[in-house]
């Protein structure tokens, strides 16, 4: 994220963005694509796994 998106985009592109990672491959690419909604729904499924496994690990 530190080195990626502000090559790809520029940092002013994606200072007030939401998701900077797919903001900056629609940047790059010149539009939405479907790489960018790929990332975009690769990091929501990393996030949902990450959730549910900390709540696997919990202890009881």
């Amino acid at each position: 994220m530190l080195f990626i998106a502000p090559g790809g985009a520029g940092s002013s592109a994606i200072a007030d963005s939401d998701n900077p990672l797919p903001e900056a491959i629609r940047s790059a690419f010149g539009g939405d694509t479907w790489v960018a909604d790929f990332v975009n729904y690769v990091g929501l499924a990393g996030l949902v796994a990450s959730f549910f496994s900390i709540v696997f690990a919990a202890p009881c």
